[in-house]
């Protein structure tokens, strides 16, 4: 039997083993912080705030302030100390394990710094660091780190005082536990269940140790619905036991204590939820606006990477392309990955490799590969969320579809109303024109009806057939109600789940003894099921697509000017010749660009020492495009640039299907060559 203690922290300090006071059961407590004989320099040195504390529901939270104060100043290793500082305590004490570790991970996950990494105190610890001034070597320091319950928050404006508490309070800790090893040793387990595919789960047991002879733990481990997990590890932590749930999910571990006494057993069972499953945004998803010097020329574009799932990808606004990024190695700080970008459909192989390290500050290294070497400098970006009512949306749907995967079938005809029963599911739709490279989370709230119904909610990959919606990929997402009001559940989905139908149902074998039903339409305005989309937020011109004209004039011309390099020069062949012609448009053309989407695919531009072939900018028989290869070139209405590029062997009158794309100030103007 599994017994939890309410008033363990009472409890404890009452104990004759604590030696503590029955006036004041936090007495034991009260004596783990310093006197001031125990301080270096002696009382007349220091002066401390009397210990103040606080009871929590979890743990118990015990502080003071240490001041220290110096007529001269002292020098350790060549530093300056102030001559005045202060350390400010904090000591928790947590009614069990499992409490201790989330109050420290709600600790450390929160803070913020310019620097922070792991140290070598407790069971774990964190340092974090924020320079304050570079030229004085003055730093703000905060110290956190957990052993056993306790927990030690430590803050100074002294690197030297912040180490001596923190041995300070190790020792002090250690002590505690040493004359309490029973307690720690044979009254509290904390156990750990965990298999690859699931996402592990952490139980505290506190059990009746006395007059034991043994001790023997025991339990089962199921998934959400209920069936056994085999294969599970379930670790004892702190004493190097691990044994594994067997065929029907069974598991048990037994701890001798001595010959004498009785054998006291305890049950402790897991339920282990599908890792898919993980109702919880995707906070690794990263993008980067990334400025890449190449030895002859700059570019930018915009990395977007998902370090959950180990990919990524890249776009180039100014070209519409999109490259693969993969092997992927991330080691703390340092991230390395290999860029694609190869032309779609070209036989030419570009590959790249970037190596840098990636902090909240920004990403920054080297790249090597197809181009030569260089750096590169990624400035991390924002993210903004809109909400939409769906039923107000031009482009998503959310409806009542009739299930037709597996035993999930039913003749009820589709309602307007939206629920989930044996038959039914609620359907997500989304259609979208063209991908949305910037989309980071899609949050779908939807709102359930009171009710007395408890079931199991998914997520599936919805197909439309002939008789209604085949599903697929089933994700758990949890287990729903029974709710005496409306209850608000979120689903969160892929970006690229937008582009198919994510269904809403129960499992395939589960039976509802009453209809599901959800808030929507009219008489629910404030419940009506929401879309929530988070963003990375650019400054990416749109493109327009009024007001400029390219036609092809001749295949054949006189000059040899554009070769198959990325700069201009003679390569043995004729150039094939357009006509621009510029109409109600007037500023700097900087770029163009031009493409070829047919059997093969092909691609021009005006990017010095790039990959791809170089265009030829005549106006008025002169050239315009500058020695380094790059274009700003004053234009108003009614311009006329003729453009010579290389000639593919490939490509013949028959066969051309090309497009353009030009940049006049900071807009873009795109369309379609005309033969």
């Amino acid at each position: 039997m599994k017994h939890f203690v309410a008033i363990f922290l009472l409890i404890l300090f009452v104990s004759p083993n604590l030696n503590a006071s029955e006036s004041n059961p936090l007495s034991s407590l009260y004596n783990m912080f310093p006197k001031m004989t125990e301080l270096k320099g002696g009382s007349s040195r220091w002066i401390a705030t009397g210990v103040v504390h606080e009871l929590y529901d979890n743990y118990v939270r015990l502080e003071s302030t240490y001041n220290y104060f110096s007529e001269k100043t002292e020098k350790i290793w060549d530093i300056k100390r102030d001559k005045n500082y202060s350390v400010d305590v904090k000591l928790f004490f947590a009614k069990d394990n499992k409490a201790a570790v989330n109050l420290y991970e709600n600790m450390t996950d929160k803070r913020e710094s310019r620097f922070e990494r792991d140290v070598k105190f407790g069971d774990e610890g964190r340092i974090f660091v924020r320079p304050v001034s570079v030229v004085n070597m003055v730093s703000e320091y905060n110290l956190i780190f957990r052993e056993e319950n306790f927990i030690v928050h430590l803050h100074t404006f002294d690197g030297f005082a912040l180490m001596d508490f923190a041995d300070f309070f190790q020792k002090k800790i250690n002590s505690f536990v040493l004359s309490n090893i029973d307690m720690y040793v044979f009254k509290n387990f904390r156990l750990k269940a965990k298999k690859e595919g699931y996402i592990p789960e952490e139980e505290e047991l506190t059990v009746e140790a006395d007059n034991a002879s043994a001790i023997v733990i025991s339990g089962r481990v199921t998934d959400e619905e209920g069936n056994p997990v085999s294969g599970v590890s379930i670790d004892v932590l702190g004493h190097d036991k691990t044994v594994v749930s067997g065929a029907e999910g069974y598991y048990s571990v037994t701890f001798v204590l001595g010959e004498k006494g009785v054998k006291r057993e305890f049950k402790t069972n897991f339920t282990l939820v599908n890792r898919k499953g993980q109702n919880n945004k995707n906070n690794k998803v990263k993008m980067y606006k990334m400025n890449v010097i190449y030895p002859e020329r700059e570019e930018t574009f915009y990395l977007r990477i998902n370090l959950d799932e180990n990919s990524g990808e890249i776009y180039i606004p100014s070209k519409g392309i999109f490259n693969n990024v993969n092997d992927i190695v991330k080691q703390g700080d340092y991230l390395e990955f290999k860029r694609n970008c190869t032309p779609e459909g070209s036989l030419f192989q570009c590959r790249q490799t970037y190596s840098g390290l990636m902090k909240e500050s920004g990403f920054q290294g080297n790249w090597k590969g197809t181009g030569g070497k260089g750096t590169f400098k990624g400035i991390p970006m924002k993210t903004s969320s809109e909400e939409y009512n769906i039923a107000e949306t031009d482009f998503c749907s959310i409806k009542t579809v009739r299930l037709t995967s597996d035993n999930l079938s039913g003749n009820k005809q589709r309602t307007d109303k939206l629920y989930i029963d044996q038959n039914h599911g609620i359907s997500l739709k989304c259609n979208r024109d063209e991908r949305d490279f910037f989309i980071k989370d899609v949050q779908l709230k939807i709102t359930k009806k009171a009710s007395e119904e408890r079931f199991l909610l998914y997520k599936y990959k919805g197909h439309e057939t002939k008789g209604g919606i085949s599903l697929k990929n089933k994700t758990y997402i949890g287990v729903v109600g029974p709710n005496d009001d409306f209850l608000s559940i979120d689903v969160f989905l892929m970006p690229d789940s937008l582009q198919g139908m994510t269904v809403l149902a129960g499992g395939d074998t589960q039976a509802y003894n009453n209809t599901i039903s959800f808030a929507s339409g009219v008489l629910y305005p404030e419940r009506q099921p929401k879309l929530i989309i988070e963003k990375f937020i650019t400054g990416k011109a749109k493109k327009s697509v009024t007001g400029v004209n390219v036609t092809l004039k001749k295949l054949v011309s006189e000059k040899d000017v554009a070769s198959d390099k990325g700069t201009l020069g003679r390569d043995g062949s004729e150039d094939m010749r357009l006509e621009l012609r510029i109409k109600g448009v007037s500023g700097d053309l900087k770029a163009v660009e031009l493409s070829h989407k047919g059997e093969n695919f092909y691609i021009w531009n005006t990017e010095p020492f790039d990959i791809y072939p170089a265009v030829a900018l005549f106006v008025n028989g002169e050239l315009i495009n500058q020695n380094s290869g790059k274009i700003n070139f004053p234009v108003d209405n009614n311009a006329v640039i003729d453009i010579f590029i290389h000639k593919p062997e490939y490509l013949n009158k028959s066969n051309i299907n090309m497009t353009y794309k030009i940049l006049i100030g900071d807009k873009w103007y795109s369309g379609r060559v005309e033969k």
